[in-house]
């Protein structure tokens, strides 16, 4: 059977057309897009004209950069930037809410030169060797991927390691041209935007425990001249029609339902709690002292080792005071070795007096019992003298 590419456009144009409006032609609408999702708009964009016969003018950059461009009051109809830059643009009435629409997301790749060696990077230990026996590896430092990235290698505790030999570029595009010209062995990229790029190739997706997704939210200019052509053009991306064009430029449509990626911890918690600030590294370590000791084998003997004596504490069902803190806990069964962290430790941050630990937790599901899933828990101190002196989580009544 010989294929009719017109037909086939035609159809897809009549499909679309079938469960997306026609927008009235008031002018171009101007988009700001993230260059995460370029590669779909170059393709969608011209089927959404023929389509409508309303023209689409875009402008494509690093989520953040355009989103102080939209702070600075540049005009436009339609943003597509990450879900926290659409957030924050909600919260100052510059995006409509009722308009914040979840188009895709793409998991990090690592892209390296056409035909280059190609090292491990199947499972996590691999991923960590291959980096850390990379001369080069180059990420965008204001974007999404490279924020994820700078985050992850923080986590693996490698992140010292992998200063010298990292290559900070303004965009993704950049790291893109280092890797093709040899200025960089790695690079670090949404997998939508690696495919486009000639001369150099994905070399494979991150492990599933170190993955992260960069998600694409699309929202409305509450001023904008063509809000009611915006809204076709949003209905357009998310339309049947458009899921395999996304699929292929190495994106998750949202219509198809994003997979749900279990929380793990890392390899070597212990790790995570070092810091080369001395005052910071005292505290991660203290942190580490009431993680283990204290709450990992209910050594609460030692609690004034780590807790001072008025210890505030911001957990409803417990009251303030070293005291109080011991006699909840201290009921216990105590472990009586313990020489090595267990905990699930996603990432330990430090700041000034504060120390922040995510711990991954497995819940019930409350829909059917028999189920299990995985989220997030985290405890924060403020630190006096190296010992905990006030305790926050998200703890509430039973």
């Amino acid at each position: 059977m010989k294929f009719n590419r017109s037909a086939s456009v035609v159809g897809f144009a009549v499909a679309i057309l079938v469960s997306c409006p026609v927008a009235a032609q008031t002018g171009d609408i101007k988009v700001l897009c993230s260059t995460g999702f370029k590669t779909v708009m170059e393709d969608l964009a011209p089927q959404f004209e023929r389509a409508t016969h309303q023209k689409v003018a875009v402008r494509y950059g690093l989520a953040a950069v355009l989103k102080q461009h939209i702070e600075a009051g540049e005009v436009f109809d339609l943003a597509i930037l990450t879900p926290a830059a659409i957030d924050d643009l909600i919260k100052d009435r510059r995006v409509a809410a009722d308009s914040r629409t979840i188009l895709a997301r793409s998991g990090l790749g690592i892209v390296i030169r056409a035909g280059a060696h190609k090292p491990d990077i199947a499972t996590s230990e691999a991923f960590k060797r291959s980096l850390l026996a990379a001369k080069s590896i180059a990420y965008a430092k204001e974007g999404a991927s490279g924020v994820a990235f700078a985050a992850l290698i923080q986590r693996l505790g490698i992140a010292d390691d992998l200063k010298a030999k990292s290559k900070l570029t303004a965009t993704g595009e950049e790291v893109g041209e280092a890797v093709v010209r040899g200025e960089a062995e790695l690079g670090v990229l949404p997998v939508s935007e690696i495919l486009p790029i000639r001369g150099a190739e994905l070399l494979g997706t991150f492990p599933a425990d170190t993955q992260s997704y960069i998600v694409m939210v699309a929202a409305i200019d509450a001023r904008a001249k063509a809000s009611s052509a915006a809204r076709d053009l949003i209905a357009f991306l998310t339309a049947p029609n458009a899921l395999p064009v996304i699929r292929a430029k190495g994106m998750e449509p949202a219509a198809s339902g994003f997979s749900r990626e279990s929380v793990k911890g890392g390899a070597n918690p212990e790790a995570l709690f070092t810091d080369k600030n001395a005052k910071l590294n005292t505290n991660k370590q203290a942190a580490l002292h009431i993680m283990k000791e204290l709450l990992q084998c209910n050594h609460w003997d030692e609690a004034d080792k780590w807790l001072t004596a008025r210890y505030i504490q911001h957990n409803p069902n417990v009251a303030s005071g070293r005291d109080a803190v011991v006699k909840f806990f201290g009921s216990r069964p105590k472990t009586p070795t313990c020489d090595k962290l267990t905990t699930p430790v996603v990432a330990v941050l430090a700041d000034g007096d504060l120390v922040t630990v995510v711990i991954a937790r497995e819940y019930k599901d409350s829909k059917d019992p028999s189920k299990t899933y995985t989220s997030t828990w985290f405890d924060m101190w403020r630190f006096a003298d190296g010992k905990a002196d006030e305790h926050w989580d998200p703890a509430t009544k039973p």
